[in-house]
């Protein structure tokens, strides 16, 4: 090490450094800066993919301020009464007789009719079970109000206090010109998001499910149970707004 003051002659910069190593050096240094590129690279590319997915979330939580909105102007003009519409549907072919419930209120329909390939119906048993995460990646529960107990988010709280936007009636009417981008279903097989109203209560009231929030969850996985033998699969949402 020199302790002169003077520069280093061997720390220098470019091709001077180079021009120090014998050939064989030379190679191996190459070597070495090509290899800091390559992962470089990789880390840019990786992380403009997450960008681009962030981008995504970050746009479907924007808009659901928007749909929450216009939902709560369809049910602010709705006049007469209301007029409530169940259907009873084993999903999943497991999920036995359970009951869904649409009302004339809100601009809603039945998760099984919007999101037939996600809960599909006694025939169809392509999705044999669905995984729920909360926003910060941890498993979903509920939490019973009569008990406070909680339990995992399962398919059967998803069909019963919970129903599909239904953003044709919001157009038709005028509430909203378009739909949300994520909320448009472009050939895929499952629905990369999931727009819903969750049904919720008002302190006071007499009647159970009078008000309602709009919930948005993303498929973050499809997992295949038995590859090459079926197309059995389990799905996992997680909930972001």
């Amino acid at each position: 090490m020199l302790i002169t003051g003077q520069p280093d002659p061997g720390i220098q910069f470019g091709d001077s450094v180079l021009g120090q190593l014998d050939s064989g050096q030379t190679g191996t240094f190459r070597i070495g800066i090509a290899a800091i590129v390559a992962v470089l690279v990789a880390v840019v590319t990786t992380s403009v993919s997450g960008t681009s997915e962030t981008s995504k979330d970050a746009q479907a939580q924007s808009d659901a301020s928007t749909v929450n909105s216009a939902a709560a102007s369809y049910f602010a003009d709705q006049g007469g009464a209301e007029s409530l519409t169940p259907i009873t549907q084993t999903v999943l072919a497991v999920t036995a007789d359970i009951v869904q419930t649409s009302s004339s209120a809100w601009p809603e329909d039945h998760l099984t009719t919007v999101y037939a390939s996600v809960l599909p119906g006694d025939a169809i048993i392509t999705v044999t079970d669905i995984l729920f995460l909360d926003d910060k990646g941890d498993t979903l529960v509920t939490v019973d109000p009569e008990t406070n107990a909680a339990s995992d988010f399962v398919v059967d709280d998803l069909l019963t206090h919970y129903t599909a936007v239904d953003f044709d009636a919001l157009i038709n009417d005028a509430y909203m010109v378009e739909p949300p981008n994520s909320a448009e279903q472009t050939g895929q097989t499952f629905a990369d998001y999931l727009w819903l109203l969750e049904k919720t209560n008002v302190s006071g009231s007499l009647t159970d499910d009078v008000s309602r929030n709009v919930v948005v969850f993303k498929l973050i996985s499809v997992t295949a149970l038995n590859p090459g033998v079926d197309d059995t699969v389990v799905l996992l949402y997680q909930q972001i707004v």
